[in-house]
């Protein structure tokens, strides 16, 4: 609960976070869930304008220093509602090691290889890249961290650094299909901005919320 007034937005985002961090549980949702979708919805209305920014706003203001993001088709920002997010091109399979960029169906029972493009809308480069991968257990996979196994290995880093508007393709993750329709999911982190799926380790959270909640986060259902 927050326990104070203020006039400055930005002490008010600030706290928002603290108490979403450092909460244990809200409405079913683990600490930590939400504090993505605070930053992000005060920058639209204006907040976080640049140094010798116009005191009358009329724009959106800058995102992070460092934003690190898995595209859903909504360019890292949280609107539209996206009805379906297990669908991100941004995350393909391949039945090669080839670093071909066209997807492919995956086949049951060998070894395919998943491909992650990584995005960055923050101001700045992000350095210290690191991708982590799950595999569905079940069909249907759909509590984190219930119904997922990390793939082998568990995560790879980027080659390079995502530079500020720029993007890089980590892979190949090695996995096995063991079903039709199967699902993989991703997080991406940098130095300043770590995926939900490093920081709500424990859950119970249902995907529909942790991966529209977090634009370091994707998953796809081939």
């Amino acid at each position: 609960m927050l326990q104070f007034t203020t006039r400055d937005p930005d002490v008010y985002v600030s706290a928002l976070t603290e108490a979403d961090a450092t909460t244990g549980l809200f409405e079913g949702h683990p600490g930590g869930t939400f504090s993505k979708v605070f930053r992000w919805s005060f920058e639209k209305q204006g907040l976080y304008q640049p140094l010798g920014g116009p005191q009358l706003v009329r724009s959106p203001g800058d995102p992070p220093e460092v934003d690190v993001f898995i595209d859903d088709g909504r360019a890292g920002e949280y609107m539209p509602f996206q009805a379906d997010f297990a669908g991100d091109a941004e995350i393909w399979n391949r039945n090669q090691s080839d670093d071909g960029a066209a997807n492919q169906a995956p086949v049951v029972g060998v070894v395919n290889f998943a491909y992650v493009r990584v995005k960055n809308r923050g101001t700045t480069d992000a350095t210290e890249d690191i991708v982590r991968g799950f595999q569905s257990k079940t069909a249907g996979a759909s509590v984190w961290p219930t119904d997922w196994k990390p793939l082998t290995p568990s995560q790879l880093p980027a080659a390079n650094d995502v530079p500020s508007g720029g993007e890089v393709v980590v892979g190949p993750f090695p996995w096995t299909p063991q079903f039709a329709g199967e699902t993989l999911l991703f997080g991406v982190s940098a130095l300043g901005d770590r995926s939900n799926l490093e920081i709500v380790t424990t859950g119970p959270v249902p995907n529909a919320r942790l991966v529209r909640l977090d634009n370091n986060t994707a998953q796809r259902s081939f």
